[in-house]
């Protein structure tokens, strides 16, 4: 299982290793279960095999980044997803105080400002 903050960074990162967006290909494929080899020079040239992939990923993603994910390459990938959005809060509308004294709210204020603040 993989968990992201932010998707974006892991899937903005596919197509690092060698430019030729192995790792992608390596996600698409995992979607299924099936079977995947990994050939690596740094494992003696014996290719390591998994019978059985299966993977999950959570995380978070802004739905600008969401949008320009999507709107990619159509290979797949993007609908592989299981998407959740939370319910928006209802709406309400700001309350007047009427007992809120704006001379001492304003004298406050200056207290704060006239304050001297520490340097490092």
């Amino acid at each position: 299982m993989i968990t992201r903050d932010e998707l974006v960074g892991l899937i903005g990162n596919f197509y690092r290793y060698g430019g030729n967006g192995g790792d992608r290909a390596f996600y698409l494929e995992a979607w299924n279960g099936g079977a995947y080899s990994v050939d690596r020079v740094k494992n003696n040239n014996i290719p390591t095999q998994v019978a059985f992939t299966s993977l999950a990923i959570l995380g978070n993603i802004q739905p600008d980044k969401l949008n320009q994910i999507i709107t990619q390459e159509d290979d797949g990938l993007a609908s592989r997803f299981l998407y959740a959005y939370p319910q928006q809060p209802p709406f309400s509308e700001l309350k007047q105080h009427s007992d809120l004294n704006i001379e001492q709210i304003q004298k406050a204020f200056e207290k704060l400002h006239s304050l001297k603040m520490d340097c490092d």
